[in-house]
């Protein structure tokens, strides 16, 4: 009996510990103005303008509403992601080695001065990931807007690496000032320049309206990527079931909602 309370006093403990740690904030946010759902711990919250900071967690659903601009502080501040209007966003995890975020819908701007991990003494990783693409990061200030089955890059210091999550050998380097777009199943488009006071828009206003300022080229045609044409799924296969459900959910404080994919690793060299 007594070895029996043992363990369970043990095990408790143990608990309790693990409890801790995974409700430990990584993070805080600020709502600049508009409106907020956040979803943490399985319970929603709905935060209005104010100075205060809200601490966040692993797991935190954020939700934006019209007319909004939010910012969500990561790894002492280092990273900066600045949330637009009608976003959908979700802290994955935080770690020592690495921030992952992931933005099934709605358009964010990074910022991420390079921080190390205290274990490995390597450079941390920054991740946003979304539905259609993979983008390997080396710079420290970019945007990127997921709507519909499209993803818009657009590098405003630093070298992205961009590419389709589906054929990652098919990749572009986005160099400052330039942007590329990425359609489901097709390699991104070739890095174009773009003008400064189009590069003020898409950086600082709410609408993605702006990126038609951007002239992208044409995306690479079919016979320039492997596999057969008849093989490209269905409209209906290309949009996953995570989309579906952030953009109903995106509608309760939305009046309109974006979905796209993109997966963006960030790695200061």
């Amino acid at each position: 009996m007594k070895k029996n309370l043992i363990l369970l006093t043990a095990w408790l403990v143990g608990f309790l510990f693990v409890s801790t740690l995974y409700a430990a904030p990584v993070g805080s946010l600020v709502v600049e103005k508009g409106i907020v759902k956040l979803r943490s711990n399985f319970k929603d919250r709905v935060i209005r303008p104010g100075p205060d900071e809200i601490p966040v967690n692993a797991g935190d659903e954020i939700q934006t509403g019209p007319d909004t601009r939010v910012k969500v502080f990561l790894s002492q501040k280092k990273e900066s992601v600045e949330l637009f209007s009608n976003t959908f966003f979700n802290i994955s995890g935080v770690t020592d080695q690495k921030s992952e975020v992931y933005l099934p819908i709605g358009k964010i701007r990074c910022r991420i001065n390079p921080t190390f991990s205290r274990s490995s003494k390597k450079r941390r990783q920054f991740r946003v990931r979304t539905v259609t693409a993979m983008v390997s990061v080396k710079g420290s200030d970019f945007v990127v807007q997921a709507t519909g089955l499209f993803t818009n890059l657009m590098t405003i210091s630093g070298i992205i690496g961009f590419a389709n999550v589906d054929k990652p050998d098919l990749a572009v380097d986005v160099l400052k000032n330039r942007a590329s777009k990425i359609e489901k199943g097709k390699p991104p488009t070739p890095p174009v320049i773009v003008k400064d006071e189009i590069i003020e828009q898409i950086g600082n206003e709410k609408s993605d309206e702006n990126w038609e300022g951007v002239d992208f080229e044409n995306v690479p045609s079919a016979e320039d990527i492997k596999g057969d044409q008849d093989s490209t799924p269905v409209i209906e296969e290309l949009i996953p079931k995570e989309v579906d459900s952030a953009r109903e959910t995106v509608g309760e404080v939305q009046s309109t909602g974006y979905s796209t994919g993109v997966t963006i690793t960030i790695e200061e060299e």
